[in-house]
């Protein structure tokens, strides 16, 4: 089952609700301090989701974009209060799949006033090299998966099992799986010109680590441009909202920005606070 984690701030004067979908295989509790820290420092209340750890089940991503589709495109309750979308690395990855359909684009426009994407998964440049390629082929060959995360690269580059084969770790499957869809969905929305239509009547910013050893960042900028996206560049690696303190108050200005700038959902809207996230000087 999923795992959520919820922040409510105290302060009568609330500006924002957030919904955010974390990535793949991170530990919900990493992001506990984040969220509660979010709800204080924004006056929002703050949802995040947690997909289970797949294990080793290489299939998983059909039940993840049904839990996805689920708690992003569901109607809120009715409410004068601006809501954005958040989600990071595969889940950045499945918010944008919705974007690109038109039933939940959709949906995701007549719910949210905004929508953040940070590094979102769009593929890496080891998936891409020969080497990748031929870890892949040899882990079809025998059925077992071979490590494919950053620290197991860096031993793949130097050790071999003894019986010839190469170190064995189930994220390899994983990973590969999620390189080839993210190829897959790259193709599909060039060959369509784009997001659905619904998904340009909100705003949609993405966030990226300038150090980010997972995602690969050029191929994240050449969609940003070919979809007309503004990508903002933080200081970090590949999850910078929680590495740095200074990073995720501008994620929360950015919030707090969006939810004045679109408005359009509320008849009758409150007056957002014109201060901005206090992070910082907290």
């Amino acid at each position: 089952m999923e795992r959520f984690i919820s922040a409510t701030t105290p302060d009568p004067d609330l500006c924002l609700a957030i919904d955010w979908l974390k990535g793949f295989k991170s530990e919900i509790s990493g992001w506990e301090a984040f969220v509660k820290s979010s709800a204080h420092h924004a006056r929002a209340n703050v949802n995040l989701m947690g997909f289970n750890n797949p294990g080793v089940c290489v299939n998983f991503l059909r039940r993840y974009r049904q839990k996805a589709k689920e708690y992003f495109c569901s109607p809120s309750k009715s409410s004068d209060t601006p809501r954005i979308a958040s989600a990071h690395s595969l889940g950045a990855f499945l918010l944008l799949e919705l974007l690109a359909h038109d039933d939940t684009a959709k949906a995701l426009a007549d719910k949210y006033d905004g929508i953040i994407l940070a590094n979102p998964f769009l593929g890496d440049r080891y998936h891409d090299s020969r080497l990748a390629q031929y870890y892949s082929t040899h882990a079809r060959n025998r059925d077992r998966p071979v490590g494919s995360t950053v620290a197991e690269r860096l031993i793949l580059s130097f050790f071999k099992s003894t019986n010839g084969g190469f170190t064995e770790n189930p994220t390899h499957h994983q990973s590969t799986v999620l390189h080839l869809e993210a190829q897959k969905f790259l193709e599909e929305v060039v060959a369509r010109g784009g997001l659905s239509e619904h998904a340009y009547k909100i705003p949609i910013k993405i966030m990226i680590g300038k150090l980010d050893p997972v995602c690969d960042n050029e191929k994240i900028k050449a969609f940003a441009k070919d979809m007309g996206i503004e990508i903002i560049e933080l200081e970090g690696f590949h999850n910078p909202l929680l590495e740095n303190t200074q990073e995720q108050c501008k994620y929360l200005n950015e919030c707090l920005e969006m939810a004045k700038g679109h408005r359009k959902h509320h008849a009758q809207p409150k007056p957002t606070p014109d201060n901005q996230c206090d992070l910082v000087a907290a």
